[in-house]
């Protein structure tokens, strides 16, 4: 059984799989709905600001 979250998200829910794409890739690719940052030139004050800017949260 499965959470309904998981299959909204596309959610890995085989460990088996997970194990076999980790080996493979390194690394799970991000939901499409992802926010990515590049954190290795964005300080972490600026990350957050434009974090909460893209959710539209605020501090």
């Amino acid at each position: 059984m499965t959470l309904p979250d998981r299959q909204e998200r596309a959610k890995m829910r085989d460990p088996q799989k997970l194990w076999l794409e980790l080996a493979e890739k390194g690394v799970l690719a991000p939901p499409p709905d992802a926010i990515r940052l590049n954190t290795a030139v964005l300080a972490p004050a600026d990350a957050a600001l434009l974090i909460t800017h893209l959710t539209g949260q605020r501090l």
